[in-house]
């Protein structure tokens, strides 16, 4: 069972740290920032940082903060960020894995 949770930051940065179970809720409103809201992202949408190690795609889930925009937070400027085809502010957190790892989801 392989994991990742990757935070795209607004200010560009992204990083990523190895998951063996899901993320708690704490845990992702703590990557974006405050409450958070499940992006909704085409099916067929894959960001280069979801894929195994053979560069083969993996499913992903990705968050924002729910508030964002209320609040005045800054378009994410990361390459995730701006891969997504509407304007996406403050921090993106990305929940990916194999099969096993996202059947954990709830």
């Amino acid at each position: 069972m392989d994991g990742k949770l990757i935070v795209a930051y607004a200010s560009g940065e992204i990083t990523q740290r190895t998951l063996t179970k899901w993320p708690s809720l704490k845990e992702l409103q703590e990557a974006v920032g405050g409450y958070i809201e499940k992006l909704p992202l085409p099916t067929n949408r894959h960001f280069e940082e979801c894929v195994d190690e053979h560069g083969n795609p993996q499913k992903c889930v990705a968050y924002c903060n729910e508030e964002g925009r209320l609040v005045g937070l800054p378009r994410n400027t990361s390459l995730i960020g701006k891969s997504i085809s509407y304007p996406v502010v403050g921090n993106i957190a990305i929940v990916t894995g194999d099969s096993e790892f996202m059947s954990q989801r709830h």
